[in-house]
């Protein structure tokens, strides 16, 4: 292989590394957050807003399951989803989301993942 292109595939992979390559299948990030905070998530596809914590019965399981109401906007879409553990979300602006975990319930606080696919 020549200097040219060793160089030329080096370059290519940092470009890669810094802005995405086509063929990449998405990517998941954990974040935590507290009652009435937001964050931009899933590399600017979309923000989260997190509301009401919660555990409620869910006859598909037989019991209370813990559960946090977030929203999800992007443009001029917002969607109020809830989010449980045991199954991400339906996709709303290109993202899903699951609970990790609430970490604390005073003051409430989650680990929340948000997973997304490529555009």
């Amino acid at each position: 292989m020549s200097f040219r292109t060793s160089l030329a595939t080096i370059i290519i992979g940092l470009i890669c590394v810094s802005w995405g390559c086509k063929g990449e299948s998405g990517g998941t990030q954990i974040v935590e957050m507290t009652t009435g905070s937001y964050k931009t998530v899933a590399d600017g596809r979309a923000e989260i807003w997190v509301g009401v914590f919660d555990s409620r019965w869910r006859e598909d399981l037989g019991r209370l399951a813990d559960t946090v109401e977030v929203e999800i906007r992007c443009g001029e879409d917002r969607r109020v989803v809830p989010v449980a553990a045991d199954q991400p979300t339906e996709t709303v602006c290109g993202i899903q989301l699951q609970l990790e975990e609430i970490t604390t319930w005073r003051p409430p606080q989650a680990k929340i993942k948000v997973a997304w696919q490529d555009r």
